[in-house]
């Protein structure tokens, strides 16, 4: 639920609560994912190996993917009130440079500048 409300302050850009509900989204996942690893290893009636172990890699796909939304969500949740060296090591959470592009290279160079030598 709490995904949903990340989604939204994003597109109303309403960046002071956005970090409230990415550290509220983040909670949530942690606990859902530790919810997941008790109950199947207290499961009597086991599945089969081969589709425990295609379950297990499902699960974290899809929750690496949640991470990388919820990472994305706080650099710009920093990026937007103003706090850039913050921002640039968020981005860098969610991958290399190389990977993201551009852009999140020069918003990490920026972070680097006091205000005085950008202006």
């Amino acid at each position: 639920m709490a995904q949903h409300y990340v989604q939204l302050l994003i597109e109303q850009r309403n960046y002071s609560n956005l970090s409230t509900y990415v550290f509220k989204a983040d909670a949530a996942l942690d606990a859902t994912a530790a919810a997941n690893n008790t109950s199947s290893s207290n499961s009597t009636g086991a599945p089969p190996l081969a589709a425990s172990i295609s379950m297990s890699k499902k699960r974290s796909t899809e929750r690496d993917n949640v991470q990388s939304k919820l990472d994305l969500a706080a650099a710009l949740s920093h990026l937007g009130q103003g706090n850039y060296e913050k921002a640039a090591h968020a981005f860098l959470k969610i991958g290399s440079v190389k990977e993201l592009g551009d852009w999140v290279g020069r918003v990490c160079q920026l972070s680097s500048f006091t205000p005085s030598n950008l202006f």
